[in-house]
């Protein structure tokens, strides 16, 4: 496996010449001594470990029995899983020139600590699994436990990876204390690939964070000369480091750089509003409030009290409140949930009654969650919302998703009920109402809500298809499933080939249902052409067994079965199969 290069060797030179016994000098006085040690303690203190082994080992070159420097190196030395031995070997004299009580309490620690040091070296390595198995998330949680206990350990990794390095340095950032390390991991990961501008997103939001947001803003721009989904990221960062400078006009422009390269979130343009209000330019705030995308009247008007009471503290406290704040959005804006979590922890304990920041608690704490019993604590924060607030629709919005996740429908569709009554007009409230009235069995009421949502929203392709389905398998009207799949694929040639593909095969179902096979084949084959699906092979399989042509049929099925072996008709597929491919040997026979 390979290893950070720089780090261990630098380790490995020195533990190298100091490895055996060596002989005692006399070259240094016992006061260099003492300022040997001095300065290999502080060198320690402060992390850096290259040094400290540098100065404590030049004193067991002159006094192979110093008990202190034996000591000291052994936790220098068990910062790194590679350097154990060394750890131990020191571990070992340590213990040999033990002459006191003291001392003997000292060795028995340090024994303790390189113990668990070791066991959470094994711990680095399941986290390092996780992550390559896919398991982010997991991984990110297990480097946060470690960074709980011992931080250095995520810095020097075993491991030439640079987004490891990443994950790592969002761990420690998102721990108390830990900023100094953070910083070394993004550093490490920058070193490893000087493209990796995760690594400079996270330098630099660190650095808006400990107040040079000149340096972090430098950084950014960096990022923004690239052509990659991170330019959106770095104007997001941006917004929030020119907000904590004060610079309002440079926030709002690093917020419409935000949405013109690629972004689709509001955070940007509330910190831009945010400084705004802190800098007395309430007109050009209100100016900017009103129009900030994607984001709802009710959540606008809790956000704008949110501001106003920040505003009300004393200049010192409003200040670094409206820095907190812009740092939780820019982390949210690029979805570090960890990282945002405490700030939003903070803010709602400050203002308990505010939805806005309830919502951002809640809404950070349900990305983090991985069990039911963290949803709920999660969907506990947005029922306190809505006591406050019952009026709040991002909450019933946001407690509907949950509760489908957690897979009770039967709340969920609760939810979207009264999300309808408060926003009649919300094609999205009448879809997610549809969803969940099928989930629960109610399909009359499930077509009625997407066709109200379709209705509302000229381009909801999937309100019409979900509509057409149900046409399709619970009421037998194709004639009606034919309408709205045709309607679809129609919206649907001016959005996207994929759309497109999805409606032409659903109304080449349709109209195979109904008996119109020669309209149906030309659906179904245009679908295939634009996007080979497992779906629309069977479809076309069943199509050619309807029209007597049992070779084609055997052809699309095996297509489907290799493309996708679970596809949600993978069932049909492999029984008419084998009912083709057995009669066609018995016609062979």
């Amino acid at each position: 496996m390979r290893t950070n290069a720089a780090f261990l060797f630098s380790l490995l030179c020195f533990s190298a010449a100091f490895a055996g016994e060596q002989p005692a000098t006399s070259e240094l006085s016992s006061g260099e001594i003492q300022q040997l040690l001095e300065k290999g303690i502080a060198a320690y203190q402060n992390d850096d470990i290259r040094e400290a082994i540098e100065f404590l080992s030049k004193i067991i070159k002159n006094d192979p029995d110093n008990f202190d420097a034996h000591c000291y190196l052994v936790l220098a030395f068990a910062q790194s899983r590679h350097t154990y031995d060394y750890a131990a070997d020191h571990l070992k004299k340590a213990t040999d020139l033990i002459e006191n009580e003291a001392q003997k309490s000292r060795v028995r620690n340090l024994t303790q600590r390189l113990r668990q040091v070791i066991e959470l070296g094994a711990q680095v390595d399941k986290a390092i699994r996780l992550y390559r198995q896919g398991k982010s998330l997991d991984a990110l949680n297990a480097m946060i436990a470690i960074a709980q206990k011992q931080p250095n350990q995520l810095v020097y990794l075993p491991s030439d990876d640079p987004s490891l390095y990443v994950l790592a340095a969002r761990a420690l950032t998102a721990t108390d204390g830990n900023t100094k390390q953070a910083r070394k991991a993004y550093a490490q990961a920058l070193s490893l690939n000087q493209d990796q501008n995760e690594a400079r997103l996270g330098l630099g939001l660190l650095s808006i964070q400990t107040g040079d947001s000149q340096k972090g803003l430098s950084l950014f721009s960096e990022m923004m000369r690239t052509l990659d989904l991170q330019r959106s990221k770095a104007h997001a960062a941006a917004a929030a480091g020119a907000a904590i400078n004060g610079d309002s006009a440079g926030s709002l422009r690093n917020a419409r750089e935000f949405i013109a390269s690629g972004g689709t979130d509001p955070q940007p343009f509330l910190i831009a509003t945010a400084v705004m209000i802190a800098n007395d330019q309430r007109e050009q705030a209100e100016a900017l409030f009103s129009n900030i995308p994607l984001l709802r009247r009710t959540a606008k008007n809790s956000f704008f009290a949110l501001i106003n009471s920040i505003m009300a503290l004393n200049k010192t406290q409003s200040e670094l409140m409206v820095r907190k704040l812009s740092l939780a959005f820019a982390y949210a804006s690029v979805s570090w949930d960890e990282q945002a979590l405490p700030i939003w922890k903070e803010i709602s304990e400050q203002f308990p009654k505010n939805t806005f920041a309830l919502t951002m608690l809640a809404k950070t704490q349900s990305s983090l969650a991985t069990n039911k019993v963290a949803l709920e604590s999660a969907m506990l924060v947005y029922e306190k919302a809505l006591e406050i607030d019952p009026q709040y629709s991002p909450a019933l919005s946001s407690l509907g998703r949950l509760a489908i996740s957690l897979g009770d429908t039967i709340r969920a569709e609760r939810y979207y009920k009264d999300l309808v009554k408060l926003r009649p007009d919300s094609a999205s409230a009448h879809y997610f109402l549809g969803y969940t009235s099928r989930l629960n069995g109610k399909f009359d009421e499930a077509i009625a809500e997407y066709d109200k949502a379709a209705e509302l929203d000229s381009e909801s392709i999937e309100a019409l298809l979900e509509s057409a389905k149900l046409l399709m398998e619970h009421k037998m009207d194709y004639g009606a499933a034919v309408e709205r799949a045709r309607k679809a694929k129609t919206i649907a040639e001016t959005i996207s080939t994929a759309d497109k593909a999805i409606a032409a095969d659903l109304l080449g179902w349709a109209l195979l249902k109904q008996g119109s096979l020669l309209e149906a084949s030309k659906e179904l084959l245009t679908s295939l052409e634009l996007l080979p699906r497992a779906t629309t092979h069977y479809h076309v399989a069943v199509l050619y067994q309807e029209s007597q042509k049992p070779e084609e049929a055997i052809e699309h099925l095996e297509k489907a079965l290799k493309l996708d072996q679970s596809f949600p008709e993978s069932e049909e597929a492999q029984r008419l199969l084998a009912q083709l491919q057995d009669k066609k040997e018995k016609t062979n026979q």
